[in-house]
């Protein structure tokens, strides 16, 4: 598991934004670091979609592996309710895939296989009741069923 930085300097570039908009903007703050000799100017993390990309590089990762990475984020301009908070606290994972890769039918087969891992775990049908309670019925009307 990597651990997204809560912190990052704005000129890295790796601070994803929530919106084309710019209306959710991260919460940014100067340190002036040792005296103000190395000034930085730092946000916290938003989203992480960016840094995993680059961390995946960094970890010179090949095509078929990946990342799980485990983010801490506080959006201040987040709307709140009963699935939001300004406080994120979430797992994630990247994998490095081919430009051949890069369609419908490879995103659904990696997820049929994650699907498998979790229909086979200790927790099925504990995971499986709550999933299908909350995912059958989908937003126009249709009842969908998840995979076997």
């Amino acid at each position: 598991m990597v651990q997204v930085p809560l912190i990052v300097d704005v000129e890295s570039g790796v601070n994803d934004m929530l919106d084309r908009d710019g209306s959710r903007t991260p919460i940014q703050f100067h340190i002036s670091n040792d005296r103000n000799k190395s000034p930085i100017d730092a946000q916290v993390v938003q989203a992480a979609t960016k840094w995993k990309r680059v961390a995946l590089k960094q970890f010179e990762c090949h095509p078929g592996e990946g990342i799980c990475t485990d983010m801490r984020a506080v959006r201040k301009d987040y709307f709140l309710d009963h699935d939001h908070s300004a406080y994120v606290d979430q797992w994630d994972w990247e994998r490095v895939i081919t430009a051949k890769q890069r369609n419908v039918e490879f995103l659904k087969s990696i997820v049929q296989k994650i699907w498998k891992v979790l229909v086979g775990s200790s927790v099925r049908r504990r995971f499986c009741r709550n999933i299908l309670r909350s995912s059958s019925l989908v937003s126009d009307g249709r009842e969908r069923r998840l995979p076997a």
